[in-house]
């Protein structure tokens, strides 16, 4: 890039950056730590793109679409690092430590209590995927592979489990 592509790109960018820093701090709420990163990597990519194919035809519109392809991106990446786990333990079984508080007592039975109504309301399939998903703790994935279906039939499964549970404990209340 020559220094009068770099002095434009710098203007466009101050243009637009405390723009783009109020939309990634909206975006990013939860991850913010991540903020700094993604303004930096739109920066890096406007950079790359200027230095390749010259100025977009509409400057804002791409660094805003890139800008939203990144935060998506970033959550894709978070969200599966993030393994989904529920834990249902066993009460007979169950230690607590010393900085275990009466809420999270209280917690454990709610769900041992939840994991007894859908032992027994639960039936066949549904009790084998409730099995899978909330007590074996497999990805939806895993369990496509196990069931010889596809990941989004497993999806869809799961979906209507769900549906069915918040019916079980709506009982219970």
């Amino acid at each position: 890039m020559n220094s009068e592509e770099r002095i434009e790109c710098e203007k466009v960018w101050n243009q637009y950056i405390a723009l783009m820093h109020k939309m990634c701090n909206l975006k990013l709420q939860s991850m913010p730590d991540e903020i700094e990163d993604v303004i930096s990597e739109v920066f890096l990519a406007f950079c790359e793109k200027v230095e390749t194919s010259g100025f977009p035809q509409d400057s804002k519109k791409w660094l805003y679409g890139t800008l939203n392809n990144i935060i998506l991106k970033r959550y894709r990446s978070a969200g599966y690092k993030k393994e989904k786990t529920v834990d249902i333990p066993d009460i007979e079984g169950m230690k607590f430590n010393n900085d275990s508080k009466i809420e999270d007592i209280d917690d454990a039975f709610f769900v041992e209590s939840i994991k007894k109504m859908c032992d027994e309301q639960l039936k066949g399939k549904e009790k084998q995927l409730f099995q899978y998903v909330f007590v074996d703790n497999m990805k939806m994935k895993d369990i496509a592979e196990v069931l010889h279906t596809s990941e989004t039939a497993v999806r869809q499964k799961y979906y209507r489990l769900c549906l069915h549970i918040r019916k079980i404990v709506d009982k219970m209340m």
